[in-house]
């Protein structure tokens, strides 16, 4: 049985309070300047806005992650910040690369 891998490049929001597995559908607070570069990465893309959300514990990324796709336009919430709601679709790992926003991820 053979296991075909992609590699892409995609924006990475760190998420510091939580883990999030595929096929888990959140919404997520556009709160901090990493978030904000991380979405507007992936809503400028040509395909669907996709991102990398990997768990930050003390500055250090967990070596996995999830491939979540944006589903729809981010909104503004009450108190003046944009909210997202994302589909973890699949498993990624990571390799970050030298610019802290952008990962390469491997994926089935």
């Amino acid at each position: 049985m053979s296991t075909d891998i992609s590699t892409t490049i995609l924006p990475l929001l760190p998420l510091d309070d939580g883990v999030i597995l595929p096929n888990m559908a959140i919404a997520i607070a556009i709160t901090s300047d990493e978030a904000r570069a991380a979405f507007d990465d992936a809503l400028a893309t040509d395909g669907p806005p996709r991102i990398v959300i990997a768990t930050r514990r003390e500055g250090q990324f967990s070596p996995i992650g999830v491939v979540a796709e944006l589903d729809g336009q981010p909104a503004m919430l009450p108190g003046g910040h944009r909210g997202a709601t994302i589909r973890a679709l699949h498993r990624a790992e990571l390799r970050v690369r030298a610019r802290a926003s952008a990962v390469h991820c491997e994926s089935p």
